[in-house]
């Protein structure tokens, strides 16, 4: 029987199919924590200051205010 407890991000992102698909898609491991990040932030605060999206690479990440 399971404990029904999610994993955590570090569980999901070691997990070799999500790496497979990740890298299939070209996203890396850093742009997903920097996605993490901004949805915590605007979770907890509302909206991402200006500069931090300009530190992601990825242009899938870039979400406009």
């Amino acid at each position: 029987m399971t404990n029904n407890v999610e994993p955590t991000l570090d569980e999901l992102l070691s997990e070799p199919i999500i790496r497979l698909v990740m890298m299939r898609d070209g996203i890396d491991i850093t742009d997903v924590r920097a996605m993490m990040e901004q949805a915590k932030f605007r979770l907890n605060r509302g909206r991402i200051p200006d500069g931090v999206l300009q530190a992601v690479n990825n242009p899938c990440l870039n979400i406009v205010n």
